[in-house]
């Protein structure tokens, strides 16, 4: 069913969300392909139809209160992600409003996620290509906090480690409410979804006192 998805008479779907990763087994737990383990954790939650190949692009199919949803996977390396989020959008003719890209980030502590509307790649390549591919960036970002490595740890080998035993729990708990947050934008609306998961800190930490001179 999933290999139809995009054909030309078919119907336009209403939403696109894509998580971003690298394929293969090496890298299946990594910090890098977290937006993968979002894709997977909303499909399950909203029971989504078998894997399909389209656009270079793992892709399953779902729905949530009459709203049609393809999650995708680009199978393609993190920094060529934009082509098969691109090809996606335009067959299924996803209104680009209506685009969910979930993705790690370094500059957010582990625990926090962050939705938003539009903006730059903040230097994550992923999104970058995306954009770039787009040529645009008015589209949803589900930004899932990694947090930074220790001082004098390589942030591109940072990201391409596994989760510790320590982080998982914390790192399982941020994937569903990424998946639950996800489904709320979906159903109604982005600042319903911003309002309920924006100002989580699901690692329990108390907040960081602002810097002086600014609030």
């Amino acid at each position: 069913m999933a290999e139809h998805v995009g054909d030309a008479d078919a119907p336009a779907t209403d939403w696109l969300v894509a998580g971003l990763g690298n394929p293969g087994r090496e890298y299946g737990d990594t910090r890098h392909n977290v937006g993968f383990q979002v894709a997977e954790c909303l499909s399950k939650r909203l029971s989504a139809g078998p894997v399909g190949t389209k656009a270079k692009a793992k892709v399953r199919v779902a729905s949530s209160q009459g709203r049609d949803i393809i999650i995708a996977r680009p199978w393609t390396y993190m920094n060529l992600s934009g082509p098969a989020v691109s090809r996606l959008v335009q067959t299924s003719r996803i209104e680009l409003a209506n685009l969910v890209v979930v993705h790690d980030d370094l500059d957010l502590p582990s625990g926090r996620i962050r939705l938003r509307m539009g903006g730059s790649s903040g230097g994550h390549r992923g999104v970058q290509s995306i954009i770039d591919s787009l040529r645009d960036s008015r589209f949803i970002r589900v930004r899932i906090g990694i947090g930074r490595p220790p001082d004098g740890h390589d942030p591109t080998e940072f990201v391409l480690e596994r989760f510790s035993e320590s982080e998982r729990e914390l790192v399982q708990s941020v994937v569903r409410e990424s998946a639950h947050a996800i489904q709320i934008c979906i159903e109604d609306g982005l600042q319903s979804a911003m309002n309920t998961v924006n100002g989580l800190n699901l690692a329990g930490e108390p907040p960081k006192p602002p810097a002086e001179g600014k609030s």
